[in-house]
C-alpha cells in the first residue's frame, strides 16, 4: 500500500476537526479533495476510516482510531526526515524551474544563482510561462497545484518559524496569508496546536 503525505495530513485533519467541511475551511484545500484523499485511503485499507453522514461530520470508526493513530506516528516520522536535507549531497541532473512570467524576471535570477552556487554540477532551465500553463504542466507531472502550495507553505512555516527574528505575522506573510489568523488556522490543520505553541516548545527539527 502506497499513501502520500497529503492523504495522511488530510486524514487526521479530518479526524482532528471532526468534519470534512471543517478540516477544508482554509484556502487552497478543497472538501473534495480532502474526501477524494480520504476515499483512497480507504479504498487501499478496504475497509471505513470515518463515518459519514451528511450533516452530521465524520467519526473515526473503531479501525480509523488505530488508522489516524499511526498516521500521526508516521507524519511525524517523516518531519523528522527532514533532517536529511541539511546533509551536504551533491546534486546533478537537469532541473526545470517553471515561473509565472510576470514574476521570472525579478525572481529567477537570484533563484538560478542560489541553485548553482549551492549545486553546480546541475544543469538548470528557466520556463516562464503564464499560470495556466504551469498548471496544465503539473498537471501532466501529476501534481495538484493546490496541494504544491499547501506542502510548500508546510515546508517554509517549519523553516521560518526556526527564525527568532521574525515574527509570526511576518512569517504569515512571507507565505501568503493576508491574516495572522488564517496562517495560524492553517498550522493547526497541519500540526494540531498554534505555530506560537510549537515555536514555543521548540519542537520543529526541521531545515
Amino acid at each position: 500500500m502506497n499513501f502520500t503525505f497529503r492523504q495522511l495530513l488530510y486524514a487526521v485533519a479530518t479526524a482532528r476537526c471532526g468534519s470534512l467541511s471543517m478540516a477544508a475551511e482554509e484556502p487552497h484545500v478543497s472538501q473534495p479533495s480532502l474526501s477524494s484523499a480520504i476515499d483512497q485511503i480507504e479504498a487501499q485499507l478496504g475497509q471505513r476510516v470515518f463515518a459519514r453522514r451528511r450533516g452530521s461530520g465524520a467519526s473515526l470508526t473503531p479501525f480509523g482510531r488505530t488508522f489516524v493513530g499511526q498516521a500521526r506516528r508516521v507524519l511525524e516520522e517523516m518531519r523528522r526526515l527532514e533532517h536529511l536535507s541539511q546533509i551536504d549531497s551533491e546534486v546533478s541532473g537537469e532541473l526545470v524551474l517553471g515561473c509565472f512570467d510576470d514574476l521570472a524576471p525579478y525572481c529567477a535570477p537570484a533563484l538560478m544563482r542560489r541553485l548553482e552556487e549551492r549545486w553546480p554540477r546541475l544543469r538548470l532551465t528557466v520556463q516562464e510561462e503564464g499560470f495556466a500553463a504551469l498548471q496544465r504542466r503539473l498537471a501532466a507531472a501529476g501534481v495538484v497545484f493546490e496541494e504544491l502550495v499547501e506542502s510548500t507553505r508546510f515546508e517554509l512555516a517549519s523553516h521560518y518559524l526556526k527564525q527568532a527574528h521574525l515574527s509570526l505575522t511576518e512569517i504569515g506573510y512571507l507565505l501568503g496569508y493576508a491574516e495572522l489568523s488564517t496562517f495560524s488556522r492553517a498550522f493547526r490543520r497541519w500540526l494540531g496546536c498554534s505555530p506560537q505553541t510549537f515555536r514555543r516548545k521548540g519542537q520543529f527539527g526541521l531545515s
